[in-house]
């Protein structure tokens, strides 16, 4: 039987992957909605990025003797790592294995389970803050920084975040309560994403596999989630992955694999003005030059995507094109440098890319051209790091 964990780390780690030249036209007269505004941060300018360890983590195949379970790191203007603080594993003593952040917040869980609050300070360092055990599983925050997404023993439920951290219990999800109350091992409403508005989420109920995935709309006021529409079948079929969204917010991308390993590429069209995702069109990634290239991981600033390959490939840039509404191949391309196997980000601030490497300790930056896409590593990269690292967030300011 597969653990709680494990089943939430399968959900949440699966392959991304990008098209060469599909065209995203269409969806004209859209009703965009303003997009949530995010509380003013507090703390220093620059961008900062937040990476977690896992303990003892069996995947590991690099010794280390770094200790680091959470560690924090200014991104300088070279693209290289400061480091400005980290906690050991007296923190985290098991693997880390979930965390969300946005706003001066990141909270994270480890697999005994333990959940722990963390706050950014006016060095862009992390500060310890509320233990907040009480809680199991943190399954999204809202891009206003207002509302934790959890599960306690009593089932699971919005969380409005207080000035000082603490959290103050607010409106059930609309996953029903199952029989006997308590969910404390699972988040049955998985949030795929926010939408570019912030008024929206994609998500399922996992508890009630009959439930189609839907689009539901968040009440920042309150908490409370209500569905709007409902999702493309498409948008959570087995060995698929919703990758987000487009720079011009239009259009989503999403993968999925095919029986023959391929990668089926899905381009939505979403509508905020009406709730509605519907599939544009579809097909097999072809890379010109790299026959069998099969993506894993994305990311996107600047109007380009960068796409890591698989283990031992190289990383590819693609742009998106706004005036034609498609995803062009740039022909850059960057060595992974032994970072590979875990989600990436982009930093449209310092023109950086960040990455973590599965099964190996370390941490790669690499600069690119906003103009060319042009991307090269950066200096010192990869930086050592404490044992499987992910990114735990990123804020920039």
């Amino acid at each position: 039987m597969i653990s709680p964990g494990t089943l939430l780390r399968n959900l949440a780690s699966v392959s991304l992957l990008c098209t060469v030249s599909i065209s995203l036209t269409g969806c004209g007269g859209v009703q965009i909605l303003k997009p949530l505004t995010p509380p003013v941060a507090a703390g220093p300018q620059g961008t900062f990025v937040y990476v977690g360890e896992q303990a003892m983590d069996p995947l590991s195949i690099i010794p280390t003797t770094n200790s680091d379970a959470l560690a924090s790191y200014q991104v300088m203007a070279d693209g290289s790592l400061k480091k400005i603080g980290a906690f050991d594993r007296s923190a985290f003593p098991a693997a880390i294995f979930e965390s969300v952040a946005a706003g001066t917040w990141v909270f994270a869980c480890d697999e005994r389970p333990a959940c722990q609050e963390f706050r950014v300070d006016n060095t862009g360092n992390l500060v310890r803050g509320a233990d907040i055990s009480s809680v199991h599983h943190v399954g999204a925050i809202d891009p206003t920084a207002t509302w934790l997404i959890a599960s306690t023993n009593q089932g699971e439920q919005a969380f409005r975040i207080q000035a000082d951290g603490t959290l103050l219990p607010g409106p059930r999800t609309p996953v029903a309560l199952p029989q006997p109350p308590a969910t404390p091992d699972v988040m049955g409403f998985f949030i795929k994403t926010f939408d570019p508005t912030g008024h929206y989420v994609f998500a399922r109920n996992l508890l009630d596999e009959t439930q189609p995935p839907a689009v539901f709309a968040l009440d920042a006021s309150n908490g409370t989630f209500v569905q709007a529409a409902l999702l493309p079948a498409e948008i959570f079929a087995i060995g698929s992955h919703f990758m987000g969204f487009t720079p011009d917010g239009r259009h989503a991308l999403a993968v999925q694999e095919t029986l023959q390993g391929t990668g089926d590429v899905y381009v939505f069209d979403w509508d905020p003005g009406t709730a509605s995702l519907a599939v544009h069109n579809h097909g097999v990634l072809t890379v010109a030059g790299i026959p069998g290239f099969f993506p894993s991981f994305m990311a996107t600033a600047d109007d380009l995507i960068f796409i890591e390959g698989g283990p031992g490939e190289v990383n590819v840039v693609f742009r998106f094109d706004a005036a034609t509404a498609t995803l062009l191949d740039t022909g850059q391309r960057f060595p992974q440098d032994m970072v590979s196997g875990a989600p990436i980000r982009a930093d449209s601030k310092t023109h950086t890319v960040i990455g973590t490497t599965t099964g190996g300790n370390l941490i790669g930056v690499w600069k690119y051209d906003p103009v060319t896409g042009a991307t090269s590593r950066a200096p010192g990269s990869p930086f050592a790091s404490g044992e499987t690292p992910e990114i735990m967030g990123l804020f920039a300011r």
